[in-house]
């Protein structure tokens, strides 16, 4: 991920994740326009990783959606979530970002996710952890720890 690309994510993601954050949702109009945005970048600077981004995206998007269908867990928001993350990141980065974003989503749960009753059955945001994993995992790319970007 290039940085153009990481700063453009950015400023989708981290307004999603505030608003997912408040209303458990993730705005549509954030999550296409942020699509496309991405998608003329990579046409603009990247446009042989094209074919790789697509297919991250829709993997990513289908592998969410599969979760969505066995678990009821996940929101369609979250699916739609990470079909941007794939196109942001590509393949094999986008398994380094949902790794860290899963990691994180326990820790998350662990240290909050304790009060009140029924904490198994509580909605938490998602989307904030998936942001999360990906600034984490194109961080720890600088220590080559993954070092995929």
């Amino acid at each position: 991920m290039t940085i153009p690309v990481f700063v453009a994510f950015l400023a989708f993601a981290l307004p999603a994740s505030w608003i997912d954050i408040r209303t458990y949702r993730i705005p549509d109009v954030l999550i296409f326009s942020g699509s496309l945005v991405i998608f003329i970048f990579l046409l603009i600077a990247e446009t042989v990783s094209i074919p790789n981004r697509l297919i991250a995206a829709v993997l990513s998007g289908l592998f969410f959606f599969i979760i969505r269908r066995i678990t009821g867990g996940l929101g369609l928001g979250d699916v739609k979530f990470a079909f941007f993350i794939g196109l942001c990141c590509g393949l094999p980065w986008v398994c380094a970002a949902f790794l860290c974003a899963a990691l994180l989503g326990i820790l998350g749960f662990l240290a909050f996710g304790h009060t009140g009753e029924n904490t198994f059955r509580r909605a938490i945001p998602f989307a904030p952890f998936l942001t999360a994993g990906v600034i984490a995992s194109y961080t720890l790319s600088f220590f080559y720890i993954f070092d995929f970007f």
